[in-house]
């Protein structure tokens, strides 16, 4: 499957639900027609941890049966939906990703979990992830060119609903695990504002989050809703603001141009098709910011080169008890990146954590100050071409599955990012990402939603 942004159309939810309201479609066609898709491409695309088919078939039977009544239980009810195997499930192993680890259940539903249940949606089966949300790779291929990654950490989402095999996937992120990838596989994807969406047992990491990967806003949009209004946030945080039905088309006055360390290692022909997308925006009545115009977005360029690094520490220091624990009880299964990982966070200090939440709380501050000079902030959801999956030449330390050195922004800003499918790049995805301020979700995918009017295939 080549990637055309002229003529590629994605699987959507939201049109086919119109059909089940009058009876013309039903949730159990539609989940045929999905597990068509996934039994024609999941032998190159290898999206899938585990499937429940069976299972799905009779949750789609009963959403059928309410559509037919009249009495569907959410926006979302019939909905398949693949979630990202680091998430926990009751009916299926949540393997994190650990090579022979295939069988780990842990008999418990994550928060998000019971959410979509309780809408009606159809849990069609757990997708792949890195090992432990990392950099170790799953097996998972690009849909548009198995030969690249699909990225990560989640990358069974992204493939699966860039393959066409379902219309939403739960993916999670702590660096760039859900905007990087499906910046590689051509989807529309939210990571929330911290806190947005209960994250159940992944509240160890203090970043986190969980978000939706999707082949439109409106799917996007409506699972985001649906789940948070039922999971709610995470403890101490007010979860999602927003409500449906999706916002309407929404053209920003301001955006400011997030450059910074990402445009030194992005890809000339990426930077090209950046640079054109920002005349059409300008084109469109929207002013441009610049860093060298702005004192205040100078100050918020100079303090993301210490984003990445900060990241890291969190991660590695936060997570020191976990990979402890698989340490003393799974070590054969383990990568060498994980060992690594945890022999890294075994050298970390309190000073060393402290002096990471410090720039993040400084990097916060800072992004706050561009609330006055900006609508939100744009770039690129990545430096270029998703990497090849076997490339002797991959400089030493660059990740199998890609840079995510610009999605680190919204990560440790807490704040939302969205990308969109605008871009490609020799036929293949390229996304764009925009970054709004603390619980602004909604009013990012009205941006969103202006954007994919009236820039989509610039």
């Amino acid at each position: 499957m080549t990637y055309h942004h002229q003529t590629f159309e994605p699987l959507t939810f939201v049109r086919a639900r119109a059909r089940f309201l009058t009876g013309e479609d039903t949730p159990s066609a539609y989940l045929d027609r999905c597990i068509d898709v996934i039994e024609a491409r999941e032998p190159v695309v290898k999206a899938w941890a585990s499937l429940r088919i069976e299972g799905a078939r009779r949750d789609a039977e009963a959403s059928t049966a309410r559509y037919a009544a009249g009495q569907p239980l959410s926006t979302i009810d019939g909905m398949p939906i693949g979630v990202k195997d680091l998430i926990a499930t009751r009916e299926l192993p949540t393997t994190l990703g650990i090579a022979g680890n295939e069988q780990a259940v842990t008999l418990d539903d994550s928060a998000c979990i019971q959410a979509m249940q309780q809408a009606g949606a159809i849990l069609l089966g757990k997708v792949t992830t890195t090992e432990l949300g990392a950099g170790w790779p799953s097996p998972t291929t690009n849909p548009f060119n198995p030969l690249r990654t699909p990225g990560g950490s989640s990358s069974g989402s992204a493939a699966a609903v860039g393959a066409g095999m379902i219309p939403v996937s739960i993916g999670t992120q702590v660096a760039g695990s859900i905007l990087r990838p499906a910046s590689y596989c051509g989807n529309v994807a939210l990571k929330p504002t911290m806190g947005a969406i209960h994250r159940g047992e992944r509240l160890g990491l203090s970043h986190a989050c969980i978000g939706v990967h999707a082949g439109d806003l409106d799917d996007l949009w409506a699972a985001m809703v649906e789940i948070a209004v039922r999971a709610g946030g995470d403890p101490g945080y007010p979860g999602l603001y927003g409500d449906l039905p999706t916002p309407a088309p929404a053209r920003p006055e301001r955006l400011a141009i997030m450059e910074g360390p990402g445009w030194a290692v992005t890809e000339p022909g990426a930077k090209a098709a950046f640079e054109g997308l920002l005349d059409k925006i300008s084109a469109q009545g929207v002013s441009l910011v610049r860093a060298q115009d702005n004192p205040a977005l100078a100050a918020f360029h100079a303090f993301l080169p210490q984003a990445m690094a900060a990241v890291g520490t969190l991660i590695f220091y936060e997570n020191r008890s976990l990979l402890a624990n698989l340490m003393a009880r799974m070590p054969e299964k383990l990568s060498p990146a994980a060992v690594g990982q945890y022999r890294h966070g075994q050298t970390l200090t309190r000073e060393d954590y402290r002096a990471a939440i410090r720039t993040r709380d400084e990097g916060r501050r800072l992004h706050a100050a561009l609330a006055s000079e900006c609508d939100a902030v744009i770039s690129l959801s990545s430096p270029g071409l998703p990497p090849l999956i076997d490339d002797p030449d991959r400089p030493e330390g660059q990740m199998a599955t890609g840079n995510p050195i610009y999605n680190v922004a919204p990560s440790v800003l807490g704040a939302p990012g969205l990308t969109l499918p605008l871009l490609t790049m020799a036929d293949m995805p390229l996304g764009v990402q925009i970054m709004g301020q603390p619980h602004e979700d909604q009013r990012l995918v009205g941006y969103g939603v202006w954007a994919m009017a009236a820039l989509k295939g610039s």
